[in-house]
């Protein structure tokens, strides 16, 4: 079959997902064993998911894999995510602050753009 063809498929980022949650689902069934091998198998299987993401070159499998990569960070190391919180807020105010001149730059051409005044009358 071709799927089995190539490692960069969507279909081998997808097992390796699973595999993830695989590996969370029985590290909280034994909790009296070291999560240490745990997080080393789920970061190894996190760096898979970003080489068929580099392979790939999708916008979508790139934001997947850094939110898989940002939970596991934030569960194993709290004390980085709250750090690292700053950084969050501060891109989300860049957006924010982008988003009324890019409407407003918006409107502006689309009512620019018009050659009869009445049309513009009209849009709303």
């Amino acid at each position: 079959m071709k799927i089995f063809k190539s490692m960069f498929t969507v279909f081998w980022y997808v097992v390796i997902f699973m595999h993830i949650g695989l590996v969370f689902l029985i590290e909280s069934f034994v909790p009296n064993m070291d999560p240490t091998g745990f997080k080393m198998v789920r970061f190894l299987l996190i760096a898979l998911l970003f080489v068929i993401s580099f392979k790939r070159k999708k916008l979508s499998l790139w934001i997947f894999s850094s939110m898989i990569l940002g939970i596991e960070v934030g569960m194993d190391f709290p004390a980085f995510g709250l750090e690292m919180e700053r950084f969050g807020k501060i891109f989300i105010r860049l957006i924010k602050s982008l988003v009324g001149p890019l409407i407003f730059a918006t409107l502006v051409v689309g009512i620019a753009g018009h050659s009869n005044l009445k049309q513009v009358g009209r849009i709303g």
